[in-house]
């Protein structure tokens, strides 16, 4: 290029002017005046700490001048706002760094199709001539020495092929100028004289400006100009889309150890919220299934909560009995249809002894009015039966036919054992998943006689007294049951129990309901409790509505540790990641996609957790199902993803965006220059 070319042809570069310094009243650069014309190759030469690079960084629009101007193609570049300068430097620039900057994570051909990604005006570029961006990425690197190297991984790279890499992405797309600080620093002489040679042959090649900075005075024959730094203080003339969704994810690949942890952190917490959740509503299920189309439920006085406690779901104690006389005082009562005796206070082996009729299984209901039903063998008759319940008799191995004893008292271990007395099972119920599963039941009459110390037979007479301190059986009689071939039980030739301990009642009519109860609740014979189930399920309910919520706040505070957590996390990588940002920058990313690629990880860190704490939820509570309903007769029913943990995963990965908010915001205010220069 001749000098006559050089002073009629408009420069790619000029700055005027320019003034650049690290703090206030020390001045690093000085320049009044400085063009570079098209084509031109040109090389600033200068000792280390010159200012070599930060002069490099000033014409990329990296930094910003203290003072004056820097324009590229016409553009002050000084003049335009952050992301429009980045845009403009994507599409008109290639840079290769001293240090390379390639993104380790991403695969060779991925990086040097980074300013494809970030400019539109490149890609077209790059398929002008190729044929495609690919295309173009592969031609690149073959011509530099690298043509089977673009599916593996930058960080496996030697520093001559990273070089060759980066030059390669300066490339691609053309670019009106490229710009290069200190390539070949780490070079041999003839490694550095090839890599020159193939640099400045694909610049010609495109007609592009080569501006290069080097400290190396070998290196002068080699370009049209050389400037030394020294000589810029005076006036001097020279004559001549990437994917956000793919780079976070290649992101949290590279750093999969901690993004591994913030995920079980994550799916933990889940897990927690999920799992109270998934018991609080199977508890909920279980004990409304538990009792149906009973009317009202009778007991001696004491609050409706604790007679449905201990009457129905075996919770607790009776904190008494109710006599004979009572119940067939409202068993006989107009309006009533059907009613249910129950005796509580023995147990065999841990499971609770319920005292009946055979009308228990005629007219007990569940689950919205499903009836019993027998797996095997058929209900107690006259003599001394039992009938199981479907988990009793598996956890216990026993079948029709087994003979039992019965103890006195409703623990595991008793030391008073009515082993005079075995009674025989005679059926075995079908699971309904509610605690009738968890009983046995043997006859009113069957209780008489294992209790009896004076007369060990069925025959009605007078009734001799029940052991010391059998509270539950005060004055105990019995009768002859005939389990269900009778109306109630018995058919009058057999001795009745003098107390039960609670009773069920089914009226004709629901309107009839409320005045029963007062007069229930009402009697003057003895004091009594009438309830209507439904309403005293919805009292208990309020009474443990807090310890739910309780533990649902709990929940949902473990799972904003985790998403804390997570933000921890990222915020303590941010000072590790300047210079990765300050790359994504350089070769064009806005920083509104910088601020993207922060939220995404985030987003997709929350997401992963969310998703992996719903997987964890199915497994845990689809091994513990059998035993959660053996100990505690809670049916797990729904284990596998609903609505609900749709919810969740939104909700979560909801909170993880908003979260990724601050990290990504810091991150979009850090200035570029942080992220590329380093300073001691």
């Amino acid at each position: 290029m001749t000098e006559e070319t050089t002073q009629n042809t408009p420069p790619v570069l000029a700055a005027g002017g320019l003034r650049f310094a690290w703090q206030a009243g020390q001045t690093l650069l000085d320049i009044p005046v400085l063009d570079i014309a098209p084509g031109e190759k040109v090389l600033i030469r200068g000792a280390s700490g010159s200012g070599k690079s930060t002069l490099l960084n000033l014409f990329a629009g990296i930094l910003t001048p203290t003072a004056g101007t820097v324009s590229l193609l016409g553009t002050d570049l000084s003049a335009l706002p952050g992301a429009t300068r980045d845009r403009f430097r994507a599409e008109h620039l290639g840079i290769i760094f001293q240090l390379f900057n390639l993104l380790p994570w991403l695969p060779v051909l991925d990086n040097v199709l980074l300013p494809c990604r970030f400019s539109r005006r490149r890609l077209l570029r790059a398929r002008e001539s190729d044929g495609s961006e690919e295309t173009a990425a592969r031609r690149l690197l073959a011509e530099l020495g690298l043509p089977e190297a673009g599916s593996a991984s930058a960080a496996r790279l030697s520093i001559g092929q990273q070089q060759r890499v980066a030059a390669a992405r300066a490339l691609i797309g053309n670019p009106e100028i490229v710009i290069a600080d200190e390539p070949t620093s780490a070079l041999d002489e003839d490694s550095r004289a090839a890599f020159l040679a193939l640099l400045q042959a694909e610049c010609e090649r495109v007609d592009a400006t080569l501006i290069m900075v080097s400290h190396e005075r070998s290196l002068e024959p080699l370009f049209d100009r050389v400037i030394p730094m020294r000589q810029l203080g005076r006036r001097h003339l020279v004559s001549a889309r990437f994917p956000v969704a793919r780079l976070a994810l290649r992101s949290i690949a590279a750093r999969r150890t901690s993004a591994l942890l913030t995920c079980c952190a994550v799916a933990l917490s889940v897990l927690l919220v999920l799992g109270v959740q998934e018991m609080r509503e199977s508890a909920r299920q279980s004990f409304a299934s538990t009792i149906s189309g009973t009317d009202l439920l009778v007991g001696p006085r004491t609050s409706g909560v604790n007679l449905l406690l201990y009457a129905v779901f075996r919770i607790g104690q009776p904190t008494n009995n109710l006599s004979r006389q009572s119940y067939e005082r409202f068993a006989a009562a107009p309006g009533v249809e059907w009613s249910i005796p129950l005796s509580l206070g023995d147990s065999y082996r841990g499971y609770a002894v319920v005292g009946t009729t055979g009308d228990y299984f005629r007219h007990f209901r569940y689950g919205g009015g499903r009836k019993l039903e027998f797996a095997a063998g058929h209900a107690f008759g006259s003599g001394p039966d039992a009938v199981l319940g479907a988990t009793a008799a598996r956890e216990l191995g026993h079948g029709v036919g087994d003979e039992i004893v019965i103890a006195h008292g409703m623990g595991a271990t008793s030391f008073l054992k009515h082993e005079s007395h075995p009674v025989t099972i005679t059926g075995v119920l079908a699971p309904t998943g509610t605690v009738a599963d968890r009983a046995v039941y043997v006859s009113l009459a069957t209780l008489e006689r294992v209790h009896e110390t004076a007369t060990p037979s069925f025959a009605a007479g007078p009734r001799a007294p029940a052991p010391a301190g059998h509270g539950d059986h005060a004055e105990a009689g019995h009768e002859a049951s005939e389990g269900i071939r009778d109306d109630h039980g018995g058919d009058g030739a057999h001795a009745e129990p003098g107390e039960i301990t609670a009773f069920l009642l089914g009226l004709e009519s629901r309107v009839q309901v409320l005045r029963l109860q007062r007069a229930v609740n009402e009697y003057e014979g003895e004091p009594l409790t009438a309830v209507i189930p439904a309403v005293a399920l919805f009292e208990l309910w309020s009474v443990i509505g807090v310890a739910e919520n309780a533990l649902l706040a709990v929940g949902v505070l473990a799972v904003l540790t985790g998403l804390v957590g997570m933000l921890v996390a990222i915020l303590g990588t941010l000072n590790e990641r300047r210079r990765e940002m300050a790359i994504l920058r350089s070769v064009g990313a806005r920083p509104g996609q910088i601020f993207l690629l922060l939220v995404a990880e985030a987003g997709l860190l929350a997401a992963a957790g969310a998703l992996l704490g719903v997987v964890l939820k199915t497994a845990v509570l689809g091994a513990l199902a059998s035993p959660i309903q053996a100990r505690t007769g809670i049916l797990l029913e729904s284990v596998g993803p609903g609505t609900a943990e749709a919810v969740v995963v939104v909700v979560v990965t909801a909170a993880g965006l908003a979260l990724g908010a601050l990290p990504a915001w810091r991150a979009y205010r850090n200035s570029l220059a942080d992220g590329m220069t380093i300073r001691l």
